[in-house]
């Protein structure tokens, strides 16, 4: 997988059957989603729209952590998470989308590239 990343090109002469790869990328980020859906699906009601809520801090905890890193993006979402759970002690449950955001604000004020920076 990597090297059809990097060098589409070079991995189809390298002997790499590319369309292959791209396949069973597909296949595995298919049922990876669909074992996540899943598995959130046990703690929270099973809707169309289920997902839509944690779009926000987790693009907020990959923007936090350095685009591109993913060290960093495991990072950010860490702190998004802590900092989003210990809002509730002082502010409404219904503002912990609106701490992603601040959180990540606040930190890319201080370091615009996030906290690390990214791979690219």
């Amino acid at each position: 997988m990597r090297a059809v990343a990097d060098d589409l090109d070079l991995a189809r002469v390298s002997g790499i059957d590319v369309e292959r790869v791209v396949l069973w990328t597909w296949i595995i980020a298919g049922g990876l989603t669909a074992l996540s859906g899943g598995l959130y699906g046990l703690i929270t009601d099973v809707r169309p729209n289920m997902g839509w809520f944690l779009i926000l801090p987790l693009f907020a905890s990959i923007i936090l952590g350095g685009i591109g890193n993913p060290y960093g993006a495991i990072l950010g979402a860490l702190i998004i998470g802590v900092a989003q759970e210990v809002s509730i002690s002082f502010l409404p449950p219904a503002y912990k989308l609106a701490v992603a955001l601040v959180v990540m604000v606040l930190v890319l004020l201080v370091r615009p590239q996030g906290l690390f920076r990214g791979m690219g």
